[in-house]
């Protein structure tokens, strides 16, 4: 048998062990009790709750985005403040 077939059947033999794994996880996955499922925050009946938060998740996803861009801009500003003082 050569090199090139003894790597291919134990590749071959890794996906049949990959595509067992994926398919015990999805088996396991759908066997949970669908109160698994639930998010006690995302569905409250509360309209209070449910404002609050949507509200922290606008925020939360807002966060981050703005300390780049203010991280950005006042990067573009410190090279502009340099180019202009470089004779």
């Amino acid at each position: 048998m050569s090199h090139r077939d003894q790597t291919t059947r134990r590749q071959d033999a890794q996906e049949r062990r990959w595509l067992g794994a994926v398919v015990l996880a999805a088996l396991l996955l759908a066997l949970l009790p669908a109160d698994a499922w639930a998010c006690a925050v995302c569905n409250d009946p509360k309209d209070k709750n449910r404002i609050a938060f949507l509200a922290t998740t606008a925020f939360l996803t807002a966060l981050p985005l703005s300390l780049i861009g203010g991280l950005l801009a006042y990067l573009r500003r410190r090279a502009r403040r340099e180019d202009q003082h470089t004779p």
